[in-house]
Order: C-alpha cells, then structure tokens, then sequence
C-alpha cells in the first residue's frame, strides 16, 4: 500500500482538520453521583419529584427514572398524595426517611376455611 492509497490519519490529516484527542471524559456527568443527591434530598425532605427537580437543579426526566428505581429497590416510599405547591394538581410526596413511612398491614392468610 502507497502513501496515496491509505486512509486520512493523523499524520496526513488537512490542517483545517481538527483532531479531538484532548477530549476529557472527567467532563461526563456522573450519573451515580445525581441519583445520590436525589436519595440524600428525600432523606431530609418530604417533596414531589417536580420540587426534587427544582430543588436540586437535576432535569426532571432524571429525577423521575431516579426515583422509579429508589421505589423499586425499596430506598423511597411515597408518604401521601396531595396537591401539589406549584401546579396544585394531586402529586406523590416521597420520602426516603423510614419514620414516615406506612406500615404494612399484616394479614394472615389461611388456607383452609374456618370450621366451626
């Protein structure tokens, strides 16, 4: 293969060409970190994924697939339902603090009918 037959390459690149090879990934925001600040936030106040979103200058979409895992492994819980502060429209208030949470209700469950 001759210099006229390869590729562009850095050595052969046109100068007007830049090269991104100073890319830092440190720059990539760190999506463990976001989801901590959302659990640390439900774990001082009880608030709704818009006032998370607001308060801690996390998008909403992020807030709101943060917090779906949180409930689903079990890290947050949802207090109440209640009108909301800004939109006034019925919103979950989640918290992440275990004094607030419901209690399940414990039912025993037979499997057998009661013979009297």
């Amino acid at each position: 293969m001759d210099k006229n037959e390869k590729g562009a390459t850095l050595s052969n690149t046109p100068n007007t060409i830049k090269n991104n090879t100073e890319a830092k990934l440190q720059n990539i925001p760190d999506v463990g970190k976001d989801i901590n600040v959302i659990l640390d936030f439900f774990r001082y106040v009880e608030e709704t994924r818009l006032g998370a979103s607001l308060r801690t200058g996390i998008l909403l979409g992020s807030v709101c697939r943060y917090v779906d895992y949180l409930l689903k492994i079990g890290a947050l819980q949802v207090v109440k339902i209640a009108p909301d502060k800004r939109t006034k429209h019925d919103a979950q208030y989640l918290s992440a603090d275990v004094t607030k949470w419901q209690k399940p209700k414990f039912v025993q469950l037979s499997l057998f009918d009661k013979e009297d």
